[in-house]
């Protein structure tokens, strides 16, 4: 099953890092998160949640010899549901009061970077601003909290770990009750040594990102804009949100 290999990746990710991991008894009738890790003095508590395969893009594949699909590369409804779902088991997990709660977001399938651009858009509510540049051409600037942002209603997760094959990144909730204990803790420095930490506020501070740090109406996107323009100086720039197309065709062997 996606879920037992998923759980597996993130037990062994942790433990070739230095970390004791135990998983979680589960109790009748009650939800409990998948693993509880420490480190030195530090707990985490850790609920892995998996997108598998595109089964109907793979059968209608196999049936006719040819597929396509259009995935969009931003927040989708599906994940968000994961993300809702895995932020309540690790609320009614009993832990002590300072421990860091985590989702554990693995990738599977034939296209794991389109599920980990979903993820991520999903957590942060991302988009991309479309900015002039060199020539004639655009300039490309991820925006958090431009659109619905899961981070920021579920304010108790402190990061998520998104894992696909042979690469890992933790992205740190903005709006955690325990950002600044997250910061500094073993799991964020380990991220923050290998190049895979993702932190609003630091990429910002590059300028790297754009902030839509406001609390203006998520789906009035034209003030949104207008905020973001103002907030940075912008002249002119506008949103883009892509979609992934992806065509097969099933070649019989000889």
């Amino acid at each position: 099953m996606a879920g037992d290999a998923g759980k597996k990746n993130v037990l062994n990710f942790l433990e070739r890092h230095g970390f004791s991991v135990q998983e979680i008894c589960e109790v009748p009738g009650e939800r409990r998160a998948d693993l509880r890790a420490t480190h030195n003095a530090e707990e985490y508590l850790v609920e892995v949640k998996s997108r598998i395969a595109d089964e109907v893009y793979f059968s209608e594949l196999y049936a006719t010899g040819t597929a396509e699909r259009k995935k969009f590369l931003g927040r989708t409804n599906a994940v968000s549901a994961q993300v809702r779902d895995g932020a309540e088991q690790l609320v009614t997990t009993p832990s002590t009061p300072e421990a860091f709660r985590l989702l554990a977001l693995i990738a599977f399938g034939d296209d794991p970077e389109t599920q980990a651009s979903q993820f991520q858009a999903t957590l942060y509510g991302t988009v991309d601003v479309l900015t002039p540049g060199e020539a004639g051409s655009a300039v490309a600037t991820p925006c958090f909290f431009f659109s619905f942002s899961e981070f920021f209603r579920l304010r108790h997760i402190d990061a998520a770990m998104i894992m696909i094959p042979g690469a890992s990144r933790l992205c740190l909730n903005s709006f955690g009750y325990c950002l600044p204990e997250m910061r500094e803790s073993s799991l964020t420095k380990l991220y923050a040594e290998n190049d895979g930490l993702i932190d609003p506020s630091s990429l910002e501070a590059k300028g790297e990102a754009f902030l839509a740090d406001c609390n203006l109406d998520r789906r009035d996107e034209a003030a949104l804009l207008r905020y973001v323009q103002e907030k940075y100086g912008l002249q002119h720039a506008f949103t883009f949100n892509p979609n992934k197309y992806t065509a097969a065709v099933l070649v019989p062997r000889r």
